[in-house]
């Protein structure tokens, strides 16, 4: 087995390599690894699966500033654990530390040279949920070696080109990897939390019925929005051939990422045609026709019971509320229902619109550990403060919905993640 050493901040890094069968390797690509191997590992995250980590490092590999790493652990050859961890250079468009531990201070201090790149980040790109995938088969003792024997691998690569490892976007019931993680000394802070709904119904009017248990109006001003649409002669529908309008939906969403976030789109045009090849049937396209054009879509992608919405695009010359809701959430929610989907997470921000269309709000954590161990002290009142200002800020989003709290329930479906902070 792999053997540790502390690497003088209370913190272990790997000492030697693994025996009695046993390997841990890290690589700069997933060319040694088959899809299927990794898949069993990602369970229903579909933002965890191989077909979206080869997607986002093709695009990584031509935008740059974002250079992938991969690795595994294995048991006499058999896959055990994986994890995706990328080192991040300043000006990266799909890690933006910045932008949550400054806010809006981010541009002043970014002239004065503060920020928190380069870095390594631990965790797939704009995925919420399972940065160390580890086989639930294996017995408790083990998983938990294996899961150490993960994060050994990714912090000696830090450690190694002397940069800070961030783990974002961790969710409450990620508490395995959590409490590693406060036992290694990191530190840690709030991010925004993340919408999603539990599928317990049969059909679409079960969920009406749903929204009526707590805002007797919710189903009457659903069926009008729906309507609205109908009436403007907007047709909502599955895209089943992307190639088809791959260029269209390129300019949907980058003009909508471009009006909302004040920069281009982080993806290329090549993004939908290798979201299909990748992802199959794992990928959903809903698209707003109008008049035999595209308007508007929106993307979930789906694995086992576990639907995430983390794009769209929108037509600013059309755009209009009941499109918006139709499309991002009354049809994603039928479908979801009719796949027999059991968890919906439509992202951050937008909360009290989501909560009073029946969804919840669920904790995200941050945590970080320095380059070097002077550093990592020094940092600790910086991220108290940081962790007491994100709490009240996230304490309002986390009582809506009649102070309906998410609490972890090994029953439930482990989860996915969202691409930004902003609406989208």
């Amino acid at each position: 087995m792999t053997t540790t050493a502390d690497d003088g901040h209370g913190l272990v890094s790997p000492a030697s390599g693994a025996g009695g069968g046993r390997s841990v390797e890290v690589a700069g690509s997933l060319a040694g690894v088959e899809p299927s191997e990794w898949d069993a590992l990602s369970g229903d995250n579909a933002l965890a699966t191989h077909g979206w980590l080869r997607t986002i490092d093709t695009e990584a590999r031509e935008f740059g500033k974002l250079e992938p790493r991969y690795v595994t652990v294995r048991d006499s050859g058999r896959l055990v654990g994986a994890a995706a961890f990328y080192r991040c250079e300043p000006g990266s468009r799909h890690f933006l530390p910045d932008h949550l531990m400054f806010g809006r201070a981010r541009s002043w201090l970014g002239l004065a040279g503060a920020s928190f790149l380069p870095a390594m980040t631990l965790g797939p790109v704009r995925c919420l949920g399972r940065p160390l995938l580890v086989d639930e088969s294996l017995e408790p003792s083990r998983r938990a070696q294996v899961r150490g024997e993960l994060l050994d691998a990714v912090e000696a690569a830090a450690r190694a080109e002397k940069l800070a490892l961030h783990v974002p976007n961790l969710l409450a019931d990620e508490q395995e990897t959590q409490r590693l993680l406060r036992a290694r000394g990191y530190h840690r802070t709030q991010q925004f939390p993340v919408c999603f709904i539990d599928i317990e119904w049969s059909s679409f009017d079960g969920y009406l019925d749903h929204l009526a248990s707590f805002s007797g109006n919710m189903p009457r001003n659903v069926r009008k929005e729906m309507r609205r649409c109908r009436k403007a002669g907007i047709v909502l529908r599955q895209i089943d051939d992307p190639a088809a309008h791959d260029a269209r939906l390129y300019e949907l969403a980058d003009r909508h990422y471009r009006k909302l976030n004040a920069s281009a789109l982080p993806y290329s045009p090549r993004f939908f045609a290798g979201l299909q090849e990748n992802l199959g049937r794992d990928l959903v396209l809903y698209g707003a026709f109008r008049g035999g054009g595209l308007i508007g879509f929106s993307l979930m992608l789906r694995r086992r019971r576990v639907g995430y919405l983390p794009l769209l695009g929108i037509d600013p010359e059309t755009e209009a509320d009941s499109l918006y809701f139709s499309l991002c959430y009354y049809h994603p929610v039928a479908d979801a229902v009719a796949r027999g989907l059991k968890r919906l997470f439509v992202g951050r921000t937008n909360y009290h619109a989501k909560v009073r269309r029946g969804f919840r709000t669920m904790p995200v954590s941050s945590y970080y550990r320095a380059a070097s161990r002077s550093r990592h002290q020094a940092m600790r009142p910086w991220f108290a403060f940081h962790a007491a200002w994100m709490s009240r800020r996230v304490a309002p989003l986390l009582d809506l919905a009649r102070l309906r709290r998410y609490s972890a329930e090994p029953s439930r479906p482990s989860a996915l993640t969202p691409p930004d902070e902003r609406r989208r």
